[in-house]
């Protein structure tokens, strides 16, 4: 038997992937082409989780509940309220609260 080959996401190819439920259904992944359009926010948002962006799957659909809100590094949720001005809930997407970082103008 050969061992399991782990890859990081970020060399992951959906297009070639198929996944399939113990039911026997086809799992098709959730659209990520705005996780991409905002990986720079993404990215800084993970690391509030300790989490590295090649080695999550979000897809433009995740939340923060899909990670726990009561997970979050306390400092770095505070730095990050400074700098952005605002917080969020176990309900907002990640792109959700990527596009208002991005969009965060501090004047």
């Amino acid at each position: 038997m050969e061992p399991i080959k782990r890859v990081k996401f970020k060399d992951f190819d959906e297009s070639k992937a198929k996944l399939i439920s113990m039911d026997g259904e086809l799992i098709e992944f959730a659209d990520t082409t705005l996780v991409e359009k905002y990986k720079d926010q993404i990215t800084e948002l993970l690391d509030l989780f300790s989490y590295d962006y090649d080695e999550v799957f979000l897809s433009d659909e995740s939340s923060i509940a899909d990670f726990g809100k009561k997970n979050i590094n306390k400092k770095k949720l505070e730095k990050f309220k400074k700098k952005y001005k605002f917080s969020f809930t176990n309900n907002d997407t990640f792109v959700k609260i990527a596009e208002r970082m991005y969009n965060f103008r501090p004047f």
